[in-house]
């Protein structure tokens, strides 16, 4: 693919996960908002990593943590950032992106099965046919638009395909391939501090 047809797939993408973030009405799920809000996730979160880092099946219930945060459009990047203080860089990386893929196809479902009556808006479908034609290049692109990760699974999980044939493994693989950079990066991130407290603090 020339650098001609990579800018407008990108563009493409970013169009379409900006309809996504204005139409699904999914950010008010996704963290953010006002200071005492931030504050609760934070505790909230400390509770559960120290939980997690005593147990002896703590790594996996970190996995299932961050699959259960990410199908409920939390947001990921603190818990990502908590597993590389916890588990260290290497298998906080790992950990981070098995649940988080598992958690953003744990979304797609539950979107498809919800949302089946749902129809898309009309400022939409010029985007659907090119994300039919070529889903991989425009999901990456989408998964690249800096808006919460719960918008872009659910919104993407409402897109219909010709004879409802989804194809998640093309979904899935965009997940991991746009995943994994931020999963190493914030796995890094984490394993430099000290502790979950500091971490999260910052």
């Amino acid at each position: 693919m020339d650098a001609v047809s990579a800018a407008s797939e990108a563009k493409l993408g970013l169009g379409m996960a900006g309809m996504m973030h204005n139409n699904t009405g999914l950010l008010g799920l996704s963290g953010g908002g006002a200071a005492g809000e931030s504050f609760s996730i934070s505790e909230f979160l400390l509770t559960v990593f120290s939980t997690i880092e005593g147990h002896p099946y703590g790594y996996v219930g970190f996995i299932v943590f961050l699959a259960f945060w990410t199908t409920i459009a939390a947001p990921v990047t603190p818990v990502e950032i908590g597993g590389g203080c916890v588990f260290g860089p290497v298998w906080g990386t790992i950990g981070s992106l098995i649940g988080k893929t598992t958690g953003c196809c744990f979304a797609l479902v539950l979107g498809r099965l919800f949302g089946r009556n749902w129809t898309m808006p009309a400022a939409i479908e010029p985007y659907l046919e090119q994300i039919r034609k070529r889903p991989f290049m425009v999901m990456s692109a989408i998964r690249l638009a800096p808006i919460p990760l719960g918008v872009k699974n659910y919104g993407l999980s409402l897109v219909r395909f010709p004879k409802d044939e989804y194809p998640y493994h093309i979904y899935a693989l965009s997940c991991l391939a746009i995943g994994a950079p931020f999963s190493i990066m914030w796995g890094n991130v984490g394993g430099g501090f000290k502790s979950v407290a500091e971490a999260l603090k910052r």
